[in-house]
């Protein structure tokens, strides 16, 4: 379960800059306001709600299990001597997850899914342009049409024959 503080940057990463490994502790060199002092990574790159409160903190549960090959990963790759080709495609995933982590990229897309909702909320708050937008809808795709009609008739207290010709009425022009 996510709590009020996030990482920045995962500690599997961190990792890679330790200082010194006490059993399960490892600990690296901090540089904060003139200051420089030895920390745990645990208390290191983390930021406040990174993620959002609430709910919207979840996300750290969902990127934490993601993670988790990730790390594997870079154990692996911090085994390998200098000089050794890396052509393994995960690494190509690692980075691209690590760019969409950032608090930068994931504000710049809520921003423009705002932008987004409110061109569209635009365009179809006219009348015209949402007519249009669904009887075009309607004329490619029909089948929606027939399963309603369908759908209705099934509910209506008549014959059969009279359903069938009821049905057989509409054909596929969405037009009114």
């Amino acid at each position: 379960m996510a709590g009020t503080w996030h990482h920045i940057l995962p500690r599997f990463l961190l990792k890679g800059f330790a200082s010194k490994v006490v059993r399960e502790d490892v600990f690296t060199w901090v540089y904060r306001k003139g200051k420089v002092f030895e920390s745990n990574i645990v208390n290191v790159a983390v930021g406040k709600h990174f993620y959002g409160e609430g709910e919207e903190a979840n996300v750290d549960d969902g990127i934490t299990a993601i993670e988790s090959e990730f790390a594997i990963l870079l154990d692996r790759l911090r085994q390998k001597e200098d000089h050794y080709e890396i052509t393994d495609p995960s690494i190509a995933d690692f980075v691209g997850h690590l760019s969409s982590r950032t608090k930068h990229l994931r504000d710049s897309f809520i921003e423009a899914s705002g932008v987004l909702l409110t061109i569209i909320t635009g365009y179809f708050a006219d009348e015209h342009n949402f007519r249009s937008w669904i009887l075009d809808y309607y004329k490619r795709h029909p089948e929606i049409v027939r399963k309603a009609l369908e759908d209705a008739l099934d509910k209506i207290p008549v014959d059969e024959t009279s359903k069938a010709v009821l049905a057989s009425t509409y054909d596929g022009d969405a037009s009114p």
